[in-house]
């Protein structure tokens, strides 16, 4: 049995544990997208690489000349190929950010003697209840 002195600290210990796991969350959420970005910025620097070999190699004016419009073209295709690879990352983060959130926050309503967010309580208030409109006689 917990005494009087012991509910207050049992509510904030509780709510302490979700913040806690809600920081955890942003920051694996941030190492996420820190990691992406390094991705990103890797794969950026191997293509100019692979452009600047291109061009040490080009032996003809010809040749020079191609270069620019297929770098335009294949930097095109890389930019959109790494458009969609952040989008479905910010879907998958994002959705896999609200799930863990969610079980977080059901967690802290558990340990706190919360109700569900989507159910009732299970007895109203007294004050919600609406009082009868009394019914006015007239002579």
């Amino acid at each position: 049995m917990t005494s009087a002195n012991d509910l207050p600290f049992s509510a904030c210990r509780t709510h302490l544990d979700f913040w806690l796991r809600s920081a955890q969350l942003l920051q694996e959420n941030q190492e996420q997208w820190m990691r992406l970005c390094t991705q990103i910025a890797q794969e950026d620097i191997r293509l100019r690489q692979a452009e600047m070999a291109q061009l040490r190699e080009a032996k003809d004016w010809n040749s020079l000349a191609l270069l620019a419009p297929m770098a335009g073209w294949h930097n095109v295709q890389e930019r959109m190929a790494v458009l969609q690879g952040v989008a479905q990352t910010a879907i998958n983060s994002q959705t896999a950010l609200y799930a863990e959130y969610r079980k977080a926050w059901e967690e802290l309503q558990a340990g706190a003697g919360l109700p569900d967010a989507g159910q009732a309580p299970a007895t109203p208030p007294a004050a919600s209840t609406p009082a009868k409109p009394r019914s006015r006689r007239t002579r």
